[in-house]
């Protein structure tokens, strides 16, 4: 086996591992959603959903999920527009919730 075929199959074998650790990750993102929904007072945890969804967005499109990628990219810039605003307390995380659901749905079809 050549040094190209080792590379390619390194490759397939982490993208594998990626695609049976997304359902785990797509949870963790959405417990990070909800601990920010519980203490809206914290912005410790929007910053933990903001490096959540910033590792994905990279990832996703690294092992070609480039819809899963793009989404995670959108919903970390809304994460990114709330603690721009530094009002955690009244943020709407609306848009953000409906990011995360579509993550979800992405990441299972």
């Amino acid at each position: 086996m050549n040094a190209d075929q080792v590379f390619a199959d390194r490759l397939q074998q982490l993208r594998l591992d990626f695609i049976s650790a997304l359902p785990a990750r797509l949870d963790a993102i959405h417990a990070a959603l909800e601990q920010c929904k519980s203490k809206p007072e914290d912005p410790g945890q929007l910053r933990v959903l903001h490096r959540m969804l910033h590792s994905l967005g990279g990832t996703a499109g690294t092992f070609g999920s480039t819809r899963l990628g793009e989404e995670a990219r959108l919903v970390e810039h809304a994460v990114s527009m709330v603690l721009a605003v530094q009002d955690y307390r009244t943020a709407d995380l609306s848009a953000i919730s409906d990011g995360v659901a579509a993550l979800r749905e992405i990441g299972t079809t």
